[in-house]
């Protein structure tokens, strides 16, 4: 009864007037099922990182894919599965476990090999989250120099792409996984997608390639 109490204190009781329902989402109209919908449609957009998912350097192709990635949608050997397909689930990249998109893009020995190597270049330290949506939820809090906070916005579109890349031509074209050329894929992709900062024109390919860490202090 105090609890009930307590939550009615703040109301105040109007006599001339009969007890009536409101619905909230739509107080005029009331209830109907397009209202519902509705905040059904806002609620979920609150809970997905539409910012960090949409960026403006990235192409397309590559943040639909981060898109897909982070609602658990791409094609990986157990989406394959739950959709009836008869195949044997195993990780491609390291061969240890069970593909799954979480997997794949954080705890494979590959993915993870990859981030340790973008948190050795900025200078951070981070615990790996459990799910590609946690990452992008947490990734734009780290504090960085504004000079390159564009460009790091961006690093998760890149390690999600060349994983992703680097997995397809392994089970597509039949090439061998090498780390060194994993990551000069990932920087090939930083350098073509910062042409369009200013402080990042004036420098080459090779630079992005040689002078990585000379190229980050500059930052």
């Amino acid at each position: 009864m105090r609890r009930l109490e307590g939550l009615l204190k703040d109301f105040s009781v109007l006599p001339d007037r009969s007890d009536s329902r409101t619905w909230v989402p739509d107080p005029k109209c009331g209830f109907s099922v397009r209202s519902y919908y509705r905040s059904l449609q806002a609620n979920t957009q609150e809970e997905f990182p539409a910012d960090s998912v949409w960026r403006s350097i990235p192409p397309s192709k590559v943040t639909f894919t981060m898109w897909a990635a982070c609602l658990l949608k791409l094609p990986t050997i157990d989406s394959l599965k739950r959709r009836g397909r008869v195949l044997a689930n195993r990780c491609e990249m390291c061969g240890v476990t069970e593909e799954t998109c979480n997997h794949l893009f954080l705890h494979c020995k590959v993915a993870s090999e990859l981030w340790a190597f973008v948190a050795y270049s900025f200078n951070i330290s981070w615990c790996i989250p459990q799910s590609v949506e946690q990452l992008l939820f947490m990734w734009p809090k780290v504090k960085l120099p504004a000079k390159g906070r564009k460009l790091w916005l961006t690093i998760p579109h890149a390690v999600i792409w060349t994983i992703w890349k680097t997995r397809n031509d392994v089970i597509f074209k039949g090439e061998i996984r090498q780390f060194d050329k994993i990551i000069l894929f990932f920087k090939g992709l930083i350098f073509h997608w910062s042409r369009s900062l200013d402080w990042a024109s004036r420098y080459r390919f090779e630079d992005f390639v040689f002078s990585w860490e000379s190229l980050l202090k500059s930052m």
